[in-house]
């Protein structure tokens, strides 16, 4: 171990002690041929925010390698709190910009928040308006608690009052109102208070730009009660535009399935886009509707997409199990039976233990349909 590891550990070692001055002295050890060196000063700023100097926060940030995007992006972070801490608003505003980020990154929410401060603590009205529209427009900050959205609404009301729009000033305040109940459903459904939720979620305006999500939040609050028809019936509101249109088609799949119309359940999930980042669930529940509506074909084609997709077990079983429905026994042997010759022992690939048994039992089962009783005991004898 060299010298720069060693450093390295010591700091380490400070820092789970929390003796964030100790940590610093070691960090400054630490020469440039180092290849971690840039990480290290990542951690100098962290040390520095922790001990509250901020100016030399500041001075320090000069020494950061930029090269790298992702250290220099979270330099820039250490930077803001610095720059918040000491009110330097006008440039916490000018690094914000200089970012450049967009919504669903990493660090955007711990960005706009200090924009954020930085547009109050200025209190000019552009900006103001510049910003709040950026934080109300990104769906990952309306729930963030280190961002007050109402005061962001009432803000860009004001903004609105002062440029005597009337009509603007008026949207915003519906906004603030709809943004409240939908704030109080999203927390009631979390906590499982389904009926609160669907009250909450009723009162959010239709000409809001949260009515979308509401909608589809409130069809699975209803799924959750049972209320299956009234969540069917919930979701001809839902705007078709919306991103958040496949949500809503995912939770009438669920109560078509339900009520066991199987078809149409099919039906809203063929309309589902595969990028969502649920599909795979709303796949698995369309193969249990295949599956219950003696969809066969259907039900292996799904399985077998769902296993491509997944690799996991259950899959494959479900194409085994489609395959047995559809009269084709020595297909389900061929897909499903592996057998170890070195152990003289038949068994399956499938390794999920619920999974591998139903596998077992079905091999048998057609063993036992195409006539070959011996081999079908042995392995009804796995089970």
């Amino acid at each position: 171990m060299n010298r720069n590891e060693e450093w390295l550990g010591s700091a380490v070692e400070a820092l789970e002690e929390g003796d964030f001055e100790v940590a610093l002295s070691w960090l400054d050890r630490i020469t440039p041929e180092f290849d971690q060196y840039r990480f290290t000063q990542l951690e100098k700023l962290a040390c520095l925010l922790q001990l509250g100097r901020y100016e030399e926060v500041l001075e320090r940030f000069k020494e950061v390698p930029l090269d790298d995007p992702e250290v220099a992006e979270m330099a820039s972070v250490n930077l803001l709190f610095a720059l918040s801490h000491l009110k330097h608003f006008e440039r916490v505003l000018e690094e914000y910009k200089k970012l450049g980020l967009a919504s669903g990154h990493e660090i955007y929410p711990t960005v706009m928040s200090h924009a954020w401060d930085a547009a109050i603590g200025l209190g000019s009205d552009p900006i103001l308006e510049e910003v709040g529209l950026a934080i109300v427009s990104s769906r990952e900050l309306l729930f963030n608690q280190n961002i007050p959205i109402g005061q962001v609404y009432e803000e860009l009301s004001g903004v609105a009052g002062r440029k005597n729009d009337e009509s603007l000033k008026e949207k915003y305040q519906v906004e603030k109102a709809s943004w409240e109940n939908l704030f109080q459903g999203v927390k009631a459904l979390g906590e499982g208070q389904y009926e609160a939720a669907v009250a909450s979620y009723g009162k959010v305006s239709p000409q809001s730009s949260h009515y979308a999500q509401s909608i589809a939040d409130a069809i699975g609050a209803l799924v959750n009660l049972d209320r299956e028809a009234e969540a069917i019936e919930l979701a001809k509101q839902m705007p078709k535009e919306s991103d958040l249109y496949p949500v809503a088609l995912a939770n009438v799949q669920a109560a078509l399935n339900n009520l066991k119309r199987y078809d149409e359940a099919l039906d809203a999930f063929s309309k589902i886009p595969e990028s969502v980042h649920f599909y795979p669930i709303v796949l698995e529940n369309a193969i249990i509707s295949a599956r219950r509506g003696s969809k066969y074909e259907q039900m292996y084609e799904l399985a077998k997409k769902s296993y491509e997709l997944t690799e996991e077990d259950e899959p494959l079983y479900f194409m085994g199990l489609a395959t047995y429905y559809m009269g084709r026994y020595q297909e389900v042997i061929d897909l499903l039976e592996e057998e170890d010759e070195e152990e003289e022992q038949m068994g399956c690939g499938l390794c999920v233990d619920k999974d591998r048994a139903n596998a077992l039992y079905l091999i048998g089962l057609c063993y036992k349909l195409l006539g070959n009783l011996e081999r079908a005991e042995k392995y009804f004898d796995q089970v």
